[in-house]
């Protein structure tokens, strides 16, 4: 029975290791049960590694499927959106808050107009202030604050002299001087009530008339603006794109030129960024985009323009005077200068059927 044992163990020490079959059967016995135990720790270990990868694999698909589903519910809100990708997504995003900026801000102008309304219904208020000739606004609001400004000097002048009255009177007895010093007095008080309400009425005009004058920007911006953009590309020869109106550190209303570069990327650049020449192309595209948005409603009238464009390079030169040439077609343009190669380069540009020259 032991040889049989003993040949068993070592047919089994041939199969699985060789290289102690020539130790004693106790030896072997030993050592195949010592790596039949480290084979069991180990396979312990490897079935605790399947299951960490299966819990693995499991968890993968789990997140693949969340995944998945995040992926349709973005596809579904862009879709939603009305957009084509994520990037439009952010630039729809952009939009909102730019809108909800504006609406914060028309909510406040509101408010602000409610109070300057003085209790009248806002659409009588509006309807009232849009009878205000434009034009006149800011010869208007200079008289408003000269006047503002002498009935200040009047009332200041007036409660010194009650001052003095009132001192006065306080040193006098019951007869009649005090009698005329007091009558005198409250003369001098209803004339100060007088100058009050003319000073509160004054004051609320001009901030009326400023009123009207921001509302008149807004309602004109854009089209103005978008023209304006147009003719400063033309005018810089594409040196710049257009215009943008953007809000300066103190949240004021700015005005930028927009460049942009061969890869599609705009820079928004300040008139502190800008040479003077381009700065006078900017204000110019500024003044007759206001000139062509004025004539859409009013009687052409003649645009009457002297050296405008003495910082303006040929080339730049060529553009105004090709726009000034399509203008001439609704409105006469009378062009002053003392510079003959305008007068060359204008021959050029313009028909000499749509171009008179005069000599003074």
């Amino acid at each position: 029975m032991r040889k049989l044992f003993e040949k068993d163990v070592l047919n089994l020490c041939e199969k699985i290791m060789p290289e102690i079959t020539k130790s004693q059967v106790s030896a072997i016995v030993t050592t195949l049960h010592s790596e039949l135990e480290k084979a069991d720790k180990e396979n312990i270990v490897l079935e605790n590694y399947k299951k960490s990868l299966a819990d693995y694999i499991k968890e993968m698909k789990e997140k693949e499927t969340a995944v998945a589903v995040l992926r349709s519910r973005i596809d579904s809100l862009i879709k939603e959106a009305g957009c084509i990708d994520i990037n439009q997504v952010y630039n729809v995003e952009n939009r909102s808050e730019e809108f909800l900026n504006i609406s914060n801000r028309l909510e406040q102008s509101d408010k602000e107009l409610r109070g300057y309304s003085n209790g009248m219904p806002i659409e009588e208020f509006i309807s009232e202030a849009a009878d205000i000739d434009i034009d006149k606004l800011p010869v208007e609001i200079l008289n408003l604050n000269d006047e503002i400004k002498r009935l200040k000097d009047e009332v200041s002048a007036y409660e010194q002299k009650i001052g003095e009255e009132k001192s006065f009177l306080s040193k006098c007895d019951g007869n009649s001087a005090a009698a005329d010093l007091e009558e005198k007095a409250s003369s001098v008080a209803a004339q100060i009530e007088y100058y009050s309400e003319r000073y509160i009425q004054l004051r609320l005009a001009r901030d009326i008339l400023n009123k009207e004058i921001e509302n008149y920007r807004v309602k004109n911006q854009v089209p103005v603006l978008k023209r304006a953009g147009e003719i400063f590309s033309t005018l810089t020869t594409g040196s710049f794109s257009g215009l943008k109106a953007a809000f300066g550190q103190k949240d004021e209303n700015i005005l930028v030129g927009i460049r942009t570069s061969t890869e599609g990327i705009e820079d928004e650049i300040g008139v502190e960024g800008m040479s003077e020449g381009t700065c006078d192309q900017l204000y110019l595209s500024l003044r007759l985009a206001s000139l062509e948005r004025y004539m859409e409603s009013n009687e052409p009238m003649p645009l009457i323009i002297d050296d405008v464009l003495v910082n303006f390079d040929d080339e730049r030169a060529k553009a105004c005077l090709k726009i000034f040439g399509e203008i001439s077609k609704k409105n006469q343009v009378i062009y002053f200068t003392h510079h003959m190669h305008i007068l060359d380069i204008a021959s050029d540009i313009v028909p000499h059927r749509d171009m008179k020259v005069h000599n003074l």
